[in-house]
């Protein structure tokens, strides 16, 4: 799926800006070629093409963003949905923007309750036994985001190799959390009930 947005500011900000990993945010590009990708029928309304506004779901940038979800097949290539408009790339003018965008900032890159939970799973040393068996349920079923497949025995092994636990037990945002508990609990850690530890 493709992120897509209908708002040009939005657009020209990700057009003119990268994300510098290293020190965890967007920088403008001083040089270079830009490019905008507009997709044919965004403005039609007989679309037929699986386009469809992101809409209610726990995050909620793609909503301030203006974000749209484009399905397209793996086999396909988005330039023969779009046509794109090109432009030098300008350090002042991207400055501008960048400060214009970065001025709500909390508002377009909201700090989501969701992303903090991924960041808690990210650096934690444990999975949960639902997580596993909602995977293994996917590959049943022939998901194809799943490849290759694997079995239990091969994410047996994967806990193994990297020292995790499984726990029964669901994942909890720390700020969904009554306060007794929150306040005994690492940042690092999740409140869980170990099903069984991984064997030395």
């Amino acid at each position: 799926m493709i992120d897509l947005t209908s708002e040009l500011a939005v657009a020209a900000f990700f057009a003119t800006h990268y994300y510098d990993r290293v020190v965890k945010q967007y920088l403008p590009m001083k040089e270079g070629v830009g490019r905008i990708r507009v997709f044919h029928d965004i403005m039609d309304p007989e679309l037929k093409a699986p386009l469809q506004p992101i809409g209610m779901q726990p995050f909620a940038r793609p909503e301030r963003q203006d974000g749209y979800g484009f399905w397209i097949p793996e086999s396909e290539d988005f330039a023969e949905y779009s046509f794109y408009i090109e432009f030098i790339q300008n350090a002042a003018v991207n400055l501008r923007l960048k400060t214009a965008m970065m001025d709500g900032a909390d508002y377009f890159f909201p700090n989501e309750q969701i992303s903090q939970m991924a960041l808690i799973i990210k650096n934690t040393s444990a999975i949960t036994s639902m997580a596993i068996k909602a995977m293994l349920a996917d590959i049943e079923a022939g998901h194809s985001y799943i490849n290759p497949s694997v079995t239990r025995d091969d994410i047996n092994q994967v806990i193994k190799e990297h020292n995790t636990f499984v726990v029964d037990a669901p994942v909890i945002c720390p700020e969904a959390m009554p306060q007794e508990i929150n306040a005994f609990m690492d940042e690092r850690r999740l409140v869980v009930k170990p099903a069984y530890k991984k064997r030395k």
